[in-house]
């Protein structure tokens, strides 16, 4: 069910060095992650689909998003791939704003969202949404 996602990540792939480690998280499928302010035009999610994927996205994120450690020297980064009901509840998450937010946030197909975590806590999102590198016939939103 992450077909659009693989196919992101193998292009990804290509523009990196070889050896770069992955990792497949399947706590990144698309989801529902909790019920939206407002509801969807369809309504309500079923709650059930809304326990399941939000308990499963929320794992995955404690994985993905976590401040250093205190004597760590140098940045990382950690490319994710995944769709964008996800991202979005990510950045509300990170940023500790009403999660419920997340379906009032728009993005584009293979677009890309940075966000900064400091050693102190702080979070920032330094770009969301950027499609700069694509032509823009081939921008495109669902």
């Amino acid at each position: 069910d992450m077909a659009r996602a693989q196919e992101t990540f193998d292009l990804i792939m290509k523009t990196l060095p070889d050896g770069t480690p992955t990792t497949v998280m399947p706590g990144l499928r698309e989801g529902r992650p909790c019920q939206p302010i407002p509801a969807s035009r369809s309504g309500l999610y079923k709650q059930a689909t809304v326990d399941r994927d939000g308990r499963r996205i929320d794992e995955a994120f404690k994985e993905l998003f976590y401040r250093s450690s205190p004597d760590q020297e140098k940045d990382t980064h950690e490319v994710v791939v995944c769709h964008a009901n996800v991202i979005r509840y990510y950045v509300c998450k990170a940023l500790q704003v009403p999660t419920e937010a997340w379906l009032r946030i728009g993005l584009p197909h293979c677009s890309y969202t940075v966000i900064e975590i400091k050693p102190s806590g702080l979070v920032s999102i330094r770009g969301m949404g950027d499609t700069h590198y694509l032509p823009p016939h081939l921008v495109t939103y669902s």
